[in-house]
C-alpha cells in the first residue's frame, strides 16, 4: 500500500549515478629530430688541418722575437754603454813653481843661433799652373802639404796672398834643411801649421825675426 505521507521524502532523495573510471591515456612520444652534419669541403678541411701549424708558427715567432728582443737589451746596456771618464778633481790648488830667470849671456847666445841661420837656398823652380796651390806644390816636392809654408816664405818678396797667386808664376822650391825643422815629424808639422796661421792672417814678416816668438818655439 503506497504511503502518501513519503511520498515527498522519496522524491527528495537524488539518485547518484555511478560511473566506471577509464584508465589515462599515455602521454604522446616527442617526435625524434635527427640532424644530418653536413658535409665538409675539401677547402674547408685543409684550413682545419692548417690551423694547429699556423699557431705552432705563430708561437715560435713570438718566442724569437721575445728572445732578441732581451738580447738586443742586454746588448747595448753591457756593450754599447759609454764607459765613463773618470775626471781627476785636484784637492787642492796647485803651487805655481818658480819660472826660473834666463841669464842674458844665453839670450844673446840664442838670439845670435837664430840669426846665423842661413837663408834658405833653392833646389829648384817650379810654375804654378792653373788650378794648382802652393800645398800641391809641396805635395809635388816634399810630399807633405802643410810645408807649403816654407814656399811662401822663400817668396814672400813677391807674393801678398798664399791663395791667390796668378797661374805661371814662377816660385823657387827652397831646401827645408836649411829652415833647421825640429826632428820630431809632429813637432815640425806643428811649427808648421804656426807659420801657415801667421802667413794666412797677413802677419807674416821675417822667418828670422818671428821664429822664435811662434808658441812651440817659446
Amino acid at each position: 500500500m503506497y504511503d502518501s505521507e513519503r511520498a515527498p521524502l522519496l522524491r527528495q532523495v537524488p539518485i547518484v549515478q555511478t560511473t566506471t573510471a577509464q584508465p589515462p591515456e599515455p602521454p604522446a612520444q616527442a617526435e625524434e629530430i635527427i640532424v644530418t652534419p653536413k658535409p665538409i669541403s675539401p677547402v674547408a678541411q685543409k684550413e682545419m688541418e692548417r690551423r694547429p701549424r699556423r699557431r705552432f708558427y705563430l708561437w715560435l715567432t713570438v718566442g724569437f722575437l721575445l728572445v732578441g728582443a732581451v738580447a738586443l737589451l742586454l746588448y747595448r746596456r753591457y756593450v754599447t754603454s759609454p764607459t765613463p771618464i773618470e775626471v781627476p778633481t785636484a784637492a787642492t790648488d796647485p803651487v805655481p813653481k818658480p819660472v826660473p830667470t834666463v841669464p842674458d849671456s844665453l839670450s844673446q847666445t840664442e838670439s845670435a843661433i837664430t840669426e846665423a841661420l842661413p837663408e834658405p837656398l833653392p833646389i829648384a823652380t817650379d810654375t804654378l799652373g792653373s788650378g794648382e796651390s802652393l800645398a800641391q806644390l809641396a805635395r809635388r816636392h816634399y810630399h807633405r802639404t802643410i810645408d807649403w809654408v816654407y814656399i811662401y816664405i822663400q817668396n814672400s818678396a813677391h807674393l801678398d796672398d798664399a791663395n791667390h797667386i796668378p797661374p805661371g808664376t814662377i816660385l823657387e822650391i827652397p831646401d827645408l834643411a836649411a829652415f833647421d825643422l825640429k826632428e820630431d815629424s809632429s813637432e815640425a808639422v806643428t811649427e808648421a801649421r804656426e807659420w801657415a796661421a801667421l802667413i794666412l792672417s797677413g802677419g807674416f814678416t821675417s822667418y828670422t825675426d818671428q821664429r822664435p816668438t811662434l808658441p812651440s818655439n817659446k
